[in-house]
């Protein structure tokens, strides 16, 4: 779908010089309204609406408003009218709120009530304005604000078990498409999700608002997902294990009790690689399953191996670390001497192992963001830009064959 988030709209350019990020509004042909900081570039135009990009080619576009044009037009429409005209200066109001001049459509709805303290319209947009315009300023400096204060808020080292914050996190990238979870939405984020995809595929009719507003919130949570991906992950509360969890901590988890987590192998501090825990506490069950799921190692000739493979399965680590020696392959076999987990491939618990991964944990994984990436330990971005589940899906696992 054209319209998602993280998706280039594709049409035909007709070019124009690079200018200045400049905060205004794009009518489009097909008669959306968006509205964000906009930097035009070449034959395309791009619309940064609080971290999330849109990017268009100017066919597509019908009228771009500015605030350099829109603060001139303003000029013009406010000396024509008389200090008494109390009906203009409020449709001036309405024409600045609807071209983003949040500042100027707050003085003329003031000017208005100087005149008219009664005037109900005016109260009801400025109490908009005003609600609007605390919107946009947190989202632009709340990311900067943290960074500078706490530094990244769900940063996690190895070693640490993981708090309830990366817990949420991680069932938030675990949850599948129509799967049913116990969710909370905090600080105004299904109304921050819905000014930031207004006017996309999907939203751009009248009734989009009421629409999604009326959903359940399984479904309210499919739809932020499929749109922006992780994007408004800090604001969004995931209560309940999603299906993959449930069945790694039943299935999964007692063979690892029993077979990875002594002493002498990952169950204590200077375990090499990976330490796992032996509780059965959310902390020890996510920070286990984390720790196996971001492994990867260089295997000779084939690229990095993974330790649960979620493209295809048996060429995964974990399957062969569970086998003897003997019948794993010899590029994936669990390095040093050890005791098997299991004596063959008929084993129950190889079996469950090799399911689970096949059958639940067939879907792609999405990073759950609580930890710098690889080449960006030193520093954090200040507001990524978000991508959709289905632009994500395109850079992971081949799906099974």
């Amino acid at each position: 779908m054209y319209g998602r988030l993280g998706m280039v709209v594709s049409v035909l350019a007709l070019g124009a010089t690079a200018i200045r990020a400049d905060m205004g509004t794009v009518i489009t042909k097909d008669g959306r309204t968006l509205q964000g900081d906009i930097t035009e570039e070449g034959d395309q135009v791009r619309i940064n609406r609080g971290g999330i990009v849109m990017v268009l080619n100017r066919d597509q576009i019908k009228e771009i408003r500015t605030e350099t044009s829109s603060a001139d037009e303003y000029a013009q429409r406010l000396k024509k009218l008389t200090r008494d005209d109390i009906g203009g200066h409020f449709r001036l109001a309405e024409w600045c709120r609807d071209r983003g001049m949040l500042d100027k459509a707050r003085e003329r709805c003031e000017y208005v009530l100087s005149l008219d303290p009664d005037h109900a319209n005016a109260k009801l947009l400025l109490k908009a304005v005003n609600k609007r315009s605390r919107r946009s300023t947190d989202a632009k400096s709340a990311p900067e604000e943290a960074q500078a204060k706490e530094g990244p808020k769900t940063t996690w080292r190895r070693g640490d078990l993981l708090d309830k914050e990366q817990i949420s996190r991680i069932r938030l990238a675990e949850v599948r498409p129509g799967e049913r979870v116990n969710v909370r939405f905090k600080n105004d984020v299904l109304d921050r999700f819905l000014e930031a995809v207004a006017g996309t595929d999907g939203y751009n009719q009248r009734d989009s608002r009421a629409n999604f507003m009326a959903k359940s919130n399984a479904d309210k949570l499919a739809g932020i997902l499929d749109a922006t991906g992780m994007h408004f992950a800090d604001d969004i509360e995931v209560r309940s294990d999603p299906e993959s969890i449930r069945v790694f901590k039943s299935d999964i988890m007692p063979t690892i009790k029993t077979s990875c987590t002594s002493l002498k192998c990952h169950g204590n501090s200077g375990a090499p690689k990976i330490r796992l825990y032996t509780q059965n506490t959310p902390a020890a069950v996510y920070t286990n399953f984390y720790n196996l799921d971001r492994f990867e190692k260089a295997v000779p000739g084939r690229g990095k191996a993974l330790m649960f493979d979620r493209g295809y399965p048996e060429d995964g680590l974990f399957p062969h670390y569970l086998l003897p020696k003997s019948l794993s392959d010899p590029a994936l076999a669990h390095p040093g001497d050890i005791e098997p987990a299991v004596r063959g491939k008929d084993a129950r618990q190889y079996t469950m192992a090799l399911d689970w991964i096949k059958e639940v944990l067939k879907h792609p994984r999405v990073d759950a963001g609580i930890e710098p990436k690889p080449d960006e330990k030193d520093k954090v971005p200040p507001g990524a830009k978000p991508t959709s589940r289905a632009a994500e899906k395109d850079k992971r696992s081949p799906p099974p064959r």
